[in-house]
């Protein structure tokens, strides 16, 4: 099975190409922004991975079965970013020395995801639709240590920790409200399947006098309840406008000088009449910009995986 969804999923891009190449130009795309949340469900429920939100942003074609059917077929995309939790924790930089900073351990995820939406209109105002979603979302998990005071001489140090890509396809269902000739709000939900990722336990996390220590969780299946908020806008395309010849000019040389002056007489220089030649040296000056690197901040507390307990055989 494992080996069948890289095919499907490259087959599902190219007839989304081939959709797109063959939508009309009078088409109206439809472009989204908006808010963006999950929460772990079936096989993935029991993990200790949180619930995430961020943004999103989506993209769909016009529709293919044209402007005067009710029911409409697009091909689309969506991106999006979901933070899903941290664990923060004060702590003293021994670079800069005695410097006040703070560590985060975080999970996030990004999400690249195609679509295939069959809809709806009821009327100028409400559609209806539902979603083919196919497409892949990635699990991170980083450790970031910088000063809570900003300073120009220093970075922030980043370290991830784990990157997993998860296949997923799943289904989706939603609702957008026209307001106006191009604007609207749109309502979705979608129920998506993925395979295995590692990540960040932060109920787990814990924090001594040296240092701070962390457990990771492996789950086989990430399945995740998504549901997005988003207002969108209809993309108009303008139509060419053509103006007709109505005089077939041939251009000569001399077009060519028009919008330069003419002069009747041509100037001579000096008796011998050649143009002087300037001795004045050219100069030229060269400005450097010098940029200073930045120095990494350095914790006095090392961030590490807690030591897995030994089990003892009888």
């Amino acid at each position: 099975m494992d080996h069948v969804l890289p095919r499907l999923l490259r087959s599902f891009v190219l007839i989304s190409l081939l959709v797109l190449t063959q939508t009309t130009a009078s088409a109206q795309w439809e472009l989204g922004f908006g808010a963006i949340g999950n929460v772990p469900v079936e096989r993935f429920k029991d993990s200790d991975y949180k619930p995430g939100i961020g943004m999103f942003t989506n993209v769909t074609t016009g529709s293919m079965l044209g402007k005067v059917s009710p029911w409409k077929l697009q091909v689309g995309m969506y991106l999006d970013y979901q933070y899903a939790g941290q664990k923060k924790f004060d702590i003293e930089l021994s670079d800069p020395v005695g410097g006040e900073g703070e560590t985060r351990l975080s999970n996030s995820s990004t999400g690249q995801h195609l679509l295939l939406r069959y809809g709806y209109s009821f009327n100028n105002r409400w559609t209806c639709f539902t979603d083919l979603i196919v497409g892949h979302r990635k699990f991170y998990s980083e450790i970031q240590t910088g000063l809570k005071q900003e300073d120009p001489e220093y970075e922030d140090d980043v370290q991830r920790i784990h990157s997993w890509n998860t296949y997923r396809h799943g289904i989706g269902f939603g609702i957008r409200y026209g307001v106006g000739k191009s604007f609207g709000i749109e309502m979705r939900a979608d129920y998506t399947r993925g395979n295995k990722a590692t990540y960040f336990q932060l109920d787990k996390v814990e924090e001594s006098n040296s240092s701070i220590t962390y457990e990771n969780q492996t789950w086989p299946h990430t399945d995740l309840f998504v549901g997005t908020l988003s207002l969108n806008w209809k993309l108009y395309r303008p139509k060419a406008t053509t103006t007709p010849n109505t005089e077939n000019k041939i251009s000569t040389r001399d077009d060519y000088y028009d919008d330069y002056p003419k002069s009747s007489s041509t100037p001579t220089y000096g008796s011998s009449g050649t143009s002087p030649r300037s001795t004045a040296p050219k100069t030229t000056t060269k400005t450097e910009k010098t940029t200073t690197k930045k120095k990494t901040v350095s914790s006095s507390k090392t961030v590490e995986e807690k030591p897995k307990e030994k089990k003892i055989s009888w």
